[in-house]
């Protein structure tokens, strides 16, 4: 399998130095920072988010700038699997079949209000007793999701006997 990761508008972009990784390099995982993979997607963690237009992000935050960092996004990942066969020898060859699939990687990025909140107890509560320790946090970030798309097809011989006898 080789995985090419673009850009939204199809352009190479490169996540842990590379716009391309074989097999071996992808073994453990595409490694790159948040920003490599944000910037495929078109954005940048400080960049102002003015060009979005009146959506509900504008609405709840005013005139002020808004920023990626601050507001958070969902980060998509895509993944769209095609076979690259180009002949029926390699069709039939499961050797070859390995080293045929692509995978392109695109990144969406959707900049919304992505907040969480947290609490947690520092010291567990104790029977009979009210004090206890406790925290509690409001964050806003990212949050990255990751979907499959597309199909591998191969030829099977013992499909196209059945379909040959019957």
């Amino acid at each position: 399998i080789k995985t090419r990761v673009v850009k939204t508008d199809g352009s190479d972009c490169s996540i842990g130095g590379k716009t391309i990784w074989n097999h071996e390099d992808a073994r453990n995982g595409l490694g790159g920072t948040v920003s490599e993979w944000l910037e495929c997607g078109g954005f940048h963690l400080d960049r102002t988010l003015q060009d979005t237009g009146g959506d509900a992000i504008h609405d709840k935050a005013g005139p002020h700038d808004v920023r990626l960092r601050t507001v958070g996004a969902d980060i998509n990942v895509h993944f769209y699997y095609e076979a690259e066969l180009t002949s029926l020898k390699a069709m039939l060859s499961r050797a070859n079949m390995p080293n045929s699939i692509i995978c392109t990687v695109k990144v969406e990025v959707v900049p919304k209000w992505k907040s969480s909140e947290t609490f947690s107890f520092l010291e567990p509560p104790t029977a009979g007793l009210d004090a206890t320790a406790n925290r509690f946090r409001h964050s806003c970030g990212l949050s990255f999701g990751t979907k499959a798309h597309g199909s591998i097809r191969r030829l099977s011989s013992s499909k196209i006997l059945t379909v040959i006898v019957n």
